[in-house]
């Protein structure tokens, strides 16, 4: 969606443009920033919100008079996917979606930056003053696949760890299950009366002397 609202931008900077062609542009603008909030409140499997941090029932974000706020926490959930191993494996909405870092180090919203493309270019303006916070934007998304594919690379790898023990485990389970029982106990019973003999063998021997062999 920012490549595209990337796209837009450049497009309607052209000084080729007349106002009603912004406007037009614009639309299209506000339409996509419309379409950046409804992911920000995607929902979980299990009917979560993915980025209201702790808050898992609290919608995230809403828009007044094209304001987009926040509603959730910072948090971020965890789980277990190994013994001890725990690991976060999500991102709240207020980091993802409110924290990019633009100009003179301040924060603003994806959202905000967006449609302060969108108001321009509804007001019949260039948007070319926006394209450096817009790619700040969209280097901050960035940043946070890269967080989201170290993610996967964890339980990838230790998802890998597991389905090797388990086979391992499944190995040394079939070769037990797989055991004549019968006849490993009779196998047993005769290296054991094996052994009888042999021990009572070795205590007659060992008693046998010279004395008692002349006696």
């Amino acid at each position: 969606i920012l490549t595209r609202v990337k796209e837009l931008t450049i497009q309607a900077a052209n000084d080729t443009n007349s106002a009603s062609d912004r406007k037009a542009i614009g639309a299209e603008v506000t339409s996509l920033n419309a379409e950046l909030v409804s992911l920000a409140n995607t929902k979980t499997g299990d009917g979560s919100y993915l980025f209201s941090g702790y808050l898992a029932n609290q919608q995230p974000f809403s828009t007044t008079n094209g304001l987009t706020t926040y509603h959730g926490d910072t948090g971020r959930m965890s789980l277990t996917i190994a013994d001890d191993t725990e690991m976060e494996v999500s991102s709240s909405g207020h980091e993802v979606f409110m924290a990019v870092r633009t100009g003179g180090n301040t924060a603003k919203s994806i959202f905000e930056i967006v449609q302060t493309i969108a108001n321009k270019l509804n007001a019949g303006e260039s948007p070319s003053g926006s394209l450096t916070d817009l790619t700040s934007a969209a280097d901050h998304i960035n940043g946070f696949h890269a967080i989201t594919g170290a993610r996967l690379a964890r339980v990838n790898s230790t998802t890998e760890s597991i389905q090797s023990d388990m086979l391992a485990t499944k190995t040394r389970l079939s070769s037990l299950e797989d055991t004549d029982v019968e006849k490993a106990i009779t196998d047993l019973k005769q290296k054991m009366t094996s052994l009888d003999a042999a021990q009572s063998s070795f205590v007659r021997i060992s008693n046998l002397s010279l004395f008692n062999y002349l006696k």
